[in-house]
């Protein structure tokens, strides 16, 4: 017979941890077991059983896994808080005792750490990184736009931050990866697909910020130390695949002016490189040169700007010569990610690519720019041009297509003949509709179409707004007379709806009756494509044939409801239209 076993030597009781023996154990204060569990990637669990862990007790505890706190004990960074702690210790004592140079010795020599190394654990591969970049991207853009007070952080950290999403949204601006945005209360909501993986962050509105008191902004630094890095990993692959030099230049008399993202300044790498190695050459020659040797220079330099593909292809073809039998995850995620890419070619990445839009100067012009340029349009107003500073551009010129106003009334400083006015909506939603929708219904004054948001998917049966069945409408006719095919006159339910409204019919006696123009289906194609129905259905297993008929049940109910929304937005509209008569 064998020993008794002990209570809490084995099973969950050693599987599980409380904080404060993990605490006690890692022998650092509670403020940094926080945040070294943030920037590990470490949180409490909750385990199925409290009393057989926690010895009968049920009191609220924190618990953590026993092999995450034993996998921190070996984290280099246990070190460097040990140090932090020290340092603050002798920093207090010196000013304590008036020794002010001394204390600015200590404050000079003030210990730092890298977490390079956590980014390497927490992401084995450039694709895992890019799936957890949207919460990093939110943050960062948050504190983008915060004022520098003691809560939020000093300069260098706000402007860090900015610099950060100014090179992801160019990089995304340069490369057409933006897909959908939507403007919401909260801020405005932007989704990138890169390498096959969607990215979805929101960015405050550029409005004054105020801090709020109830907000623990030392778990928000962590956050950050931790979203920095990451950022700046994410930027620096991303430009390096791209063939640009990282990190790019930013020009100081735009930035000056507020310009933002158009200050962004990219080279490619390759023509950089030659014209490095042609000054080293000078350089060491040492000689002056004539103007005739000047121009020779210049024409070097044209040259140069022209051989980079040339080069980069050569590039391309030595390397797949190489290393031909080196295998690595990485490599086949990014095979993986271009097939993705070029599955998804068809869609407009330059939608805007005949337009010039000229911003007033009340419209968020950091959003629209990168919006625009991102679909291939370009963006002016007073002294600038689509990321040059042009001091003779003003609203008279005439390469303006488009004139962006978000006031009731154009004001006279802009108005002109032949001058086309919208308001900022239509750039959100024509993206969203992925069709140049019309410039009528969002002209300036008139009353706006509801905004609605691009990342509902509609099922079978479920209730479809009005706006959203027009723009798809319209987006099925554009595209049919730019391919050169006719358009066809079956509508669906939702369509028959519209036209009950429009013909003054109610909804319900309308449905089932044959509209003008509608192309119903005859009654022996009906009945042969219910038979095959039935005959599908009872080759199913018992099993698949319940799982079909509450799959169908669903949608009948989805549908029920949905016609009793189009049913009170009928009625709604009948009655506000009978109020604008009186």
């Amino acid at each position: 017979m064998g020993k008794l076993k002990k209570a809490g030597k084995e099973g969950a009781a050693i599987r599980y941890i409380n904080r404060n023996r993990a605490v006690k154990k890692l022998q650092i204060s509670l403020s940094s077991f926080r945040r070294l569990c943030i920037l590990k990637g470490i949180y409490p669990v909750e385990p199925k059983n409290r009393k057989k862990i926690n010895k009968g007790s049920s009191a609220p505890t924190t618990f953590y896994y026993t092999k995450d706190i034993q996998y921190l004990t070996h984290e280099p960074l246990l070190i460097k808080f040990r140090e932090h702690k020290i340092f603050k210790r002798k920093l207090h004592r010196a000013i304590s005792k008036n020794e002010w140079t001394r204390a600015k010795i200590i404050s000079e020599n003030k210990p730092k750490y890298k977490l390079d190394h956590l980014i390497i654990e927490r992401y084995p591969t450039f694709i895992d990184a890019l799936r957890d970049l949207d919460d990093a991207l939110s943050m960062t853009s948050l504190f983008a736009l915060m004022p520098a007070t003691n809560k939020t952080g000093d300069t260098f950290i706000i402007n860090e931050c900015r610099k950060l999403i100014y090179e992801f949204m160019h990089y995304v601006m340069l490369t057409g990866k933006l897909k959908k945005t939507f403007l919401s209360i909260k801020g405005i909501y932007y989704q990138v697909e890169i390498k096959g993986q969607t990215i979805t962050w929101i960015s405050p509105y550029e409005f004054t910020q105020s801090i709020p008191g109830d907000v623990d902004f030392k778990v928000m630094w962590t956050f950050m130390d931790f979203y920095r890095s990451l950022i700046g990993f994410v930027n620096c692959k991303l430009y390096k695949d791209e063939n640009l030099i990282y990190p790019p230049k930013i020009d100081q008399e735009l930035d000056s002016i507020g310009v933002g993202l158009g200050a962004v300044k990219v080279t490619d790498a390759n023509s950089e490189k030659l014209l490095e190695s042609l000054k080293q050459i000078n350089e060491e020659e040492n000689i002056e040169e004539t103007p005739q040797e000047k121009k020779v220079d210049i024409e070097m330099k044209k040259k140069i700007e022209t051989l980079a593909e040339k080069i980069q292809s050569i590039e391309n073809e030595s390397t797949d010569t190489k290393d031909s039998m080196e295998i690595d995850r990485t490599l086949e995620d990014e095979k993986f990610t271009n097939d993705t890419d070029n599955q998804q070619s068809a869609f407009k990445s330059d939608l805007f690519k005949n337009f010039v839009f000229y911003l007033s100067r009340e419209v968020p012009k950091y959003s629209l720019e990168f919006i625009i340029r991102s679909f291939g349009g370009k963006v002016c107003w007073d002294g600038y041009f689509n990321g040059t500073r042009q001091p003779s551009v003003d609203a008279s010129d005439k390469r303006i297509n488009l004139y962006v106003v978000d006031r009731p009334k154009v004001p006279p400083t802009l108005s002109g003949p032949k001058r086309v006015f919208i308001q900022p909506q239509f750039i959100y939603d024509s993206v969203n509709a992925n069709v140049i929708l019309s410039f009528d219904r969002y002209s300036v004054g008139k009353k706006l179409p509801p905004h609605l948001s691009p990342f509902v998917e509609y099922r079978e049966g479920d209730y479809v707004p009005k706006q959203q069945l027009e723009i798809d409408e319209y987006a099925r006719r554009v595209g049919a007379s730019s391919s050169g095919e006719s358009v066809g006159v079956e509508k669906d339910d939702h369509q028959a709806e519209l036209e009950a409204e429009f013909s003054g019919v109610k909804y319900s006696n309308f449905k089932g009756k044959k509209v003008k123009g509608q192309v119903q289906q005859p009654a022996e194609i009906k009945a042969v494509n219910d038979e095959k129905k039935r005959l599908a259905m009872t080759m199913m297993t018992k099993k698949n044939r319940k799982l079909y008929a509450r799959m169908q049940k669903g949608i009948e109910t989805r549908t029920q409801k949905a016609n009793m929304l189009n049913e009170r937005r009928i009625l709604a509209e009948k009655a506000q239209k009978t109020k604008s008569k009186k």
